[in-house]
């Protein structure tokens, strides 16, 4: 793929992907596997794989996986920033309106914009599922691991999951079959890419946390610092960065929920969320805004930009090792199960809050699955769904009062 092609590919991914990094590995999949053919399907599950073992966001480190193996470190980067564009463009504008009073958002309108999440990674999990769970055995280990992930906290350290799960393919497969060689599409540099990768990041971390640092500088060594420490996203990432910018008194508790709300509703990677924060920073101008917004938003990921890399070449190693290949298919098990069980721990409870939210979410999945509406048209009815919701309940009739009547 040329360069061009890429980032308009790309682009276009961060237009349409809505329902959050589970949703985004669907996507994806049926881009480039399904549609594009450029990737098969054992490359894709394999970079979907290191990047689940990743700390960061794993639909953004997906996206620029893909890149890196398209065309080297240019593309690679390329393919992120094309992706992530159209959400942070969306989420800084919201910001600047929000905090110059020119647009006001009811919670209702915001869980209505919300709600198509709930189909759209609902169907991106049962695609998975049905790719990577074809017989008993991995329908029993499917079963299995969602059980360890929903009654443990393994799923806040899936790296551990992905273990066990690499452990059971090992004793469930007797063939092995040969791994995708990423040093090829990499191209010439790669290594030397990796190697200043990992000697950046052993500097920033020894630099921003033994530096005294306040302010904005210190927001953003916490925002770079926590892009090491969350597995599973944004929905993950929610409450350390509660912590960081509303306890300390940068953010009202208000504004961030209605931003993160938002967040969950437009398409592209939750981290855009960033930016948001970064734009509500202080009484300052609009320029300083967008420059706050941009630093939080490459500090979070810091994560993604060090680590791909490096993990790809690693992985490369690994690969080499019969007894590592055989264990592949159990680690894609439990990449599906963690898929699940981050569906229903983080997705669906965050805007299935109300019976309200539970109605909007019942009317989405009509939207989507029985009229076939597209996700844009859909997202639009939807939040004007919940705008008639808030001048109901402005006149004193809310669901209850509704079904009393009724």
């Amino acid at each position: 793929m040329t360069l061009w092609k890429i980032f308009i590919t790309f682009l276009s991914l961060g237009f349409t992907s809505f329902g959050g990094p589970t949703a985004h590995i669907g996507f994806f999949r049926e881009k480039f596997v399904e549609r594009m053919k450029i990737i098969d399907d054992m490359r894709f599950t394999h970079l979907l794989s290191i990047t689940q073992a990743l700390p960061g966001p794993t639909s953004s480190q997906l996206a620029l996986a893909i890149g890196l193996q398209q065309g080297g470190i240019i593309s690679g980067h390329l393919a992120l920033l094309a992706f992530s564009l159209p959400s942070t463009f969306i989420m800084i504008a919201f910001a600047l309106f929000i905090s110059n009073d020119l647009v006001v958002l009811s919670s209702l309108t915001i869980v209505g914009l919300s709600s198509i999440s709930i189909p759209i990674v609902g169907k991106a999990v049962y695609s998975m599922f049905k790719m990577f769970c074809n017989d008993n055995l991995d329908k029993i280990g499917f079963i299995i691991f969602s059980g360890i992930l929903i009654f443990t906290n393994l799923l806040l350290y899936p790296i551990a999951i992905l273990l066990i799960g690499w452990i059971y393919g090992v004793l469930s497969t007797n063939d092995t079959v040969k791994g995708p060689n990423f040093s090829n599409q990499l191209k010439i540099g790669n290594s030397i890419h990796s190697i200043l990768c990992l000697f950046i990041l052993v500097i920033l971390l020894i630099f921003s946390n033994v530096i005294s640092l306040e302010g904005v500088p210190a927001i953003c060594r916490d925002f770079f610092n926590m892009s090491f420490l969350v597995f599973g996203g944004g929905h993950v990432v929610l409450p350390l960065l509660e912590g960081v910018v509303v306890q300390n008194g940068f953010i009202s508790s208000e504004d961030f929920m209605l931003g993160y709300g938002m967040a969950q509703a437009i398409p592209g990677p939750l981290f855009s969320f960033a930016a948001y924060l970064g734009a509500l920073l202080g009484d300052v101008s609009d320029q300083k805004k967008l420059l706050y917004s941009l630093i939080l938003l490459i500090s979070l990921y810091g994560s993604t930009l060090l680590l791909v890399a490096p993990a790809i070449n690693f992985w490369n190693v690994l690969q080499r090792h019969r007894v590592f290949l055989r264990g592949i298919r159990g680690v894609n098990v439990a990449v599906t199960s963690i898929l699940f069980v981050s569906f229903l721990a983080f997705v669906i409870p965050s805007i299935a809050t109300s019976e309200t939210s539970i109605i909007l979410i019942l009317i989405s999945f009509i939207l989507i699955f029985y009229l076939r509406m597209s996700p844009w048209l859909s997202l639009i009815f939807l939040g004007l769904i919940g705008a008639c919701f808030t001048q109901l309940k402005h006149y004193g009739l809310d669901l209850n009062t509704l079904t009393n009547i009724i």
